[in-house]
């Protein structure tokens, strides 16, 4: 869709300009401020993107191709990675997929609960983590997953839907993932 590409290519800007702003520093007080806004506004573009293209028995903003490839396995032999915050509020997304569909609990942000693994890509007031907060969540996932070879985990695109970052990002947090972490498309690649 004509209009999703223009949403997630404005998405994309912000957050590139976000990063260039945090990697050579503000030169002004107001940068520093503005960061928030523009990173919150790329996440709200992408959401809006994503939810005209989602599958809609997921709540509408989990990607079609984790939708496909979850339940292309019986939910009862995966457990379901998703993003969540850390105050466990599963409201929207892949989070409330997880909720509804695999038992996880609400009010749990961080690791296992039900059929489910939630790895926090947002704070307490569902503000977007930064990448270097989100990165030992997904080490200490990683360590779960190696420490349970009899479980098999899908993984989600986490931190790529509501919390506005892009694969490029997010995937080489996984490149140590043990071969039980069936990983979005792509994201294997991606660090390889």
């Amino acid at each position: 869709m004509v209009g999703d590409a223009i949403l997630l290519r404005a998405a994309d800007m912000l957050t590139a300009y976000a990063e260039l702003i945090r990697r050579d520093g503000a030169s002004r007080v107001e940068e520093h401020h503005y960061i928030t806004e523009v990173e919150w506004v790329a996440g709200e573009l992408r959401a809006r993107a994503s939810s005209t293209s989602a599958n809609a028995e997921t709540g509408g903003d989990i990607q079609a191709s984790d939708a496909r490839r979850v339940s292309a396995r019986s939910e009862g032999d995966m457990i379901f990675v998703f993003g969540s915050n850390l105050a466990g509020r599963h409201g929207k997304g892949a989070a409330l997929h997880a909720r509804q569909t695999y038992g996880a609990k609400y009010g749990v942000g961080v690791g296992p609960t039900g059929r489910a693994y939630a790895i926090p890509t947002k704070d307490e007031q569902i503000r977007t983590l930064p990448l270097e907060c989100i990165a030992p969540y997904v080490t200490d996932f990683l360590a779960y997953a190696r420490d349970n070879p009899h479980l098999e985990f899908a993984v989600t695109r986490i931190g790529c839907g509501l919390a506005g970052y892009m694969d490029v990002q997010i995937a080489p947090m996984f490149k140590a993932a043990p071969e039980n972490c069936h990983l979005p498309d792509g994201w294997r690649s991606t660090h390889r």
